[in-house]
This record gives structure tokens, sequence and C-alpha cells, in this order.
């Protein structure tokens, strides 16, 4: 087993916020079958973005849930509502 960079739960934001890591809340087990889930079962989209001009798609996927008729924007990017 690795070591942990956290022996226990610590306040990773102490300055504006909370952000607590817990290393070990799920066993891996449980923690591949959650992945998988969340990895086979949404509906994840990639995006393009503009960059100096020209467009790239990014580096990650999304996924937007949220209200019926609401949408998301960041960066030029309309995330609209997945089903």
């Amino acid at each position: 087993m690795q070591p942990s960079l956290f022996s226990s739960a610590e306040n990773m934001l102490p300055a504006d916020g909370e952000v607590f890591y817990y290393p070990a809340f799920f066993s891996q087990e449980a923690a591949d079958r959650f992945f998988a889930q969340l990895k086979n079962e949404i509906n994840w989209q990639q995006e393009a973005i503009k960059i100096f001009g020209k467009k790239i798609m990014q580096p990650r996927l999304t996924a937007w849930y949220g209200h019926e008729g609401k949408s998301y924007s960041y960066s030029g990017i309309t995330m609209q509502q997945n089903k």
C-alpha cells in the first residue's frame, strides 16, 4: 500500500472555503465500481473552445444536469441540460 499524503481528513482550503480529503472513503472495489458507472451512464461531451483564435477540443469531458430549460455558460460554451 502506498503511503498517503494525508493521514486523516484535512481542510485543503483554509482561507476561503472547505474541501476535505478522505483518502480511503470507499474501498478500491467500490471506487472502481462507482467510476465505471459514472463513466458509462453519464452523457459526457467534449466541447470545442477557442484559444488564440483557433478552435481546439477541451482536454476533458463535461456533463450538465439541471432544471429543465436552464443552461450553464462559461468561456463561450453553453451547456444544455442532459437527459
